[in-house]
C-alpha cells in the first residue's frame, strides 16, 4: 500500500518534539508499505527553519518531503499566513505532484487547513481520505485561546471542521473521548471513528534500575514551554517548596523550548528560585537517557472544558515508558496516571496539592517509586507501543 501522511508539524527523529508520524510510518514500512510524510521546514515549537529539513530525504525507509514555509514569531496573523502558505504549496508544488501516486492519504490536523488540502488531494487522486484529529478545532481556540465562538474566523473553522468530518472515509482521534464530541456535535457516524493515541517506541527504552543521587531529588518536566503547558503553575509550586524544610534538596529541571521560555526564566529569577534549572530541548533519540535522571516526572493540563474529551500528551507516554513515577495535574476523564497506578493525580490549579504530591513521592523508598514506574511502563506496553498502534492503523487502512 502506498500512503501519504500530511502533517505540517511532523518531525524527523533527530529533532526535538513529537515524532508520532515518523514512528508510525517506520512501523508501516516494516510491514511492507510505502510511506511519505509531507511536512513544513519550520519547527512548530522553536518556530525557526530546521537546517537539515529541506527537499526530500529517506530516513530508515520513510520518505520525507519538506515544503518551505514562512517564519513566524507569535500566535498572530503571521502564524495563520504560515498555515495558508503551507496549504497552498501542498496543493500546487511540483514536489508533491511528482511523488508516487498514493493509495490512501492521511491528513492530520494540528490545524484544519492542511487537512483540507489533503482531502482535496485525495479527491484529485480518487483515493480514500483519513482525517486525523489531534486538537479539536475550533474548541481549542474557544476554550484555551479565549476567542469568541461568534468570531468570523471561528465560524469559518466550524464550517471547515464539519466539511472534513463529512468527507473523511475514516476519522482517527488522539484523545480517547474526542469521538463523542464529533458524533454529538456533527451527527457523524461513530463507526467511522477510531482512537489511536500517541505512543512510544519501546525498543528505544532500556528498562533498568538506576542508582540515584540521594542528595538531590529531581522533579523533571520535558516538553514544550508554551502558554498552556502549566509551567507558570510549576514555578509557583517551586516557590512554595523552596521554603519547606522537606524541600531543601528538591530540584526542578525544565527541559525543552517554546515561546514562553524566556518569560518563565525571567519570573523564576524574580522569585529567586534557585531550585529551578532551565535546559535545552533534547531529541527523541536522547530523551530516554535524560529521563533516567528523574526521580519523578510532572505534567500539567491547565483547567479547561476542552479536556473533558481527554488528552494525549506525548510527554506522559515517555515518562511512563521510562518507568518513572508521574504527577499529573489535570481535570480529565481519561486520566492514564490514575488508570495505570503510575503516580499521583491532582487538580491543576491546586498548588498545595501538587507540592504535597511531590513531597509524598520524595518520602517513598526508591523501591516504592520504581514500583509506580513499573505500573506506568506496563500500561504503555499494553496500550501505547507504536508497533501495536501501527498495526491498528494498518487494519483501518486495509479495510478501506
Amino acid at each position: 500500500m502506498k500512503i501519504w501522511i500530511v502533517n505540517q508539524y511532523a518531525l524527523p527523529p533527530w529533532e526535538t518534539g513529537g515524532t508520532r508520524h515518523y514512528s508510525l510510518a517506520r512501523e508501516l514500512v516494516s510491514m511492507g508499505h510505502q510511506v511519505c510524510i509531507i511536512a513544513s521546514n519550520i519547527h512548530y515549537s522553536s518556530r525557526i527553519k530546521m537546517k537539515e529539513c529541506h527537499g526530500s530525504k529517506n530516513i530508515e525507509g520513510v520518505q520525507f518531503i519538506w515544503l518551505d514555509s514562512p517564519v513566524y514569531k507569535k500566535n498572530s496573523i503571521d502564524r495563520i499566513f504560515n498555515m495558508i502558505v503551507f496549504t497552498y504549496r501542498l496543493l500546487l508544488t511540483n514536489k508533491v505532484r511528482s511523488l508516487f501516486k498514493p493509495d490512501i492519504i492521511i491528513g492530520s490536523s494540528p490545524h484544519p487547513f492542511s487537512a483540507w488540502a489533503a482531502e482535496r488531494l485525495s479527491y484529485f487522486y480518487k483515493v480514500p481520505f483519513v482525517l486525523e484529529i489531534r486538537d479539536l478545532w475550533p474548541e481549542t481556540l474557544i476554550n484555551i485561546g479565549k476567542i469568541s465562538s461568534q468570531n468570523l474566523f471561528i465560524k469559518l473553522l466550524v464550517c471547515l471542521e464539519k466539511y472534513l468530518y463529512k468527507k473523511a472515509d475514516r476519522i482517527v482521534v488522539l484523545p480517547s473521548l474526542a469521538g463523542e464530541y464529533i458524533v454529538n456535535r456533527y451527527n457523524i457516524d461513530g463507526k467511522k471513528i477510531i482512537c489511536i493515541p500517541n505512543g512510544v517506541d519501546l525498543n528505544s527504552v532500556l528498562l533498568q534500575v538506576e542508582s540515584r543521587n540521594e542528595d538531590i531529588f529531581t522533579v523533571m518536566y520535558i516538553g514544550s514551554h508554551g502558554l498552556y503547558d502549566g509551567l507558570d503553575i510549576l514555578l509557583n509550586v517551586a516557590s512554595i517548596i523552596k521554603y519547606q524544610e522537606w524541600g531543601v534538596n528538591i530540584r526542578f529541571r525544565f527541559i525543552g523550548s517554546g515561546p514562553e521560555k524566556s518569560n518563565l526564566y525571567k519570573k523564576a529569577k524574580e522569585l529567586g528560585l534557585n531550585n529551578i534549572h532551565f535546559e535545552d530541548p533534547v531529541s527523541k533519540t536522547q530523551i530516554f537517557k535524560v529521563l533516567k535522571e528523574a526521580d519523578v516526572c510532572i505534567a500539567i493540563a491547565i483547567k479547561s472544558p476542552l479536556y473533558r474529551w481527554g488528552l494525549s500528551f506525548n510527554k506522559l507516554y515517555d515518562y511512563m515508558a521510562s518507568a518513572r513515577p508521574v504527577i499529573l495535574g489535570a481535570d480529565v476523564a481519561d486520566d492514564i496516571v490514575k488508570l495505570s497506578g503510575a503516580g499521583i493525580s491532582v487538580q491543576p490549579d491546586d498548588l498545595q496539592a501538587i507540592a504535597l504530591a511531590i513531597k509524598e513521592i520524595k518520602e517513598m523508598k526508591y523501591s516504592q517509586r520504581f514500583e509506580l514506574g513499573l505500573k506506568g511502563r506496563a500500561y504503555v506496553e499494553k496500550n501505547n507501543s507504536y508497533r501495536n498502534l501501527a498495526s491498528k492503523l494498518e487494519k483501518l487502512l486495509c479495510d478501506l
